[in-house]
């Protein structure tokens, strides 16, 4: 252990990410909840980081199912992508029945003034109910 703390309480000299995280950071949740959207629709939801700070993405999940008295016996295929305008390109995607979810063992970092678009897509056959997040941290 370390003697020169470093102002929060943390004086090892190898912290784990998650420690370090709690303290030093902010966490972050980027997206959108309980949407209803139509057949081969998308909604999405925006995040532009901040001046002076750095996003950590660590994870990203999403959820897509039948909504309140929908079609329940045909499967709920749908797509999740993590975007950007300001760079021009898809940083990653995920897809699933049902829903799915990736950790990222390196935090994916994403720089000051980029936008990020959470988009998510509904490849069923019937509306579905769908939610979609990015988590992870700022400094």
């Amino acid at each position: 252990m370390s003697d020169k703390p470093d102002g929060q309480g943390l004086t090892a000299d190898l912290v784990p990410r998650e420690a370090w995280a709690a303290v030093e950071s902010d966490d972050k949740t980027i997206g959108l909840d309980h949407n209803v959207i139509a057949s081969e629709g998308s909604t999405f939801a925006t995040y532009t980081v901040p001046a002076g700070k750095t996003f950590y993405a660590t994870e990203i999940a999403f959820s897509i199912h039948a909504p309140a008295g929908g079609t329940k016996n045909i499967p709920k295929i749908g797509v999740m992508f993590l975007a950007s305008p300001t760079i021009n390109q898809y940083i990653i995607g995920l897809g699933g029945n049902g829903g799915g979810s990736l950790v990222f063992v390196t935090p994916v970092p994403i720089a000051a003034g980029v936008q990020l678009w959470v988009i998510i897509e509904n490849w069923s056959e019937a509306n579905a109910e769908v939610s979609a997040h990015v988590r992870g941290y700022e400094v």
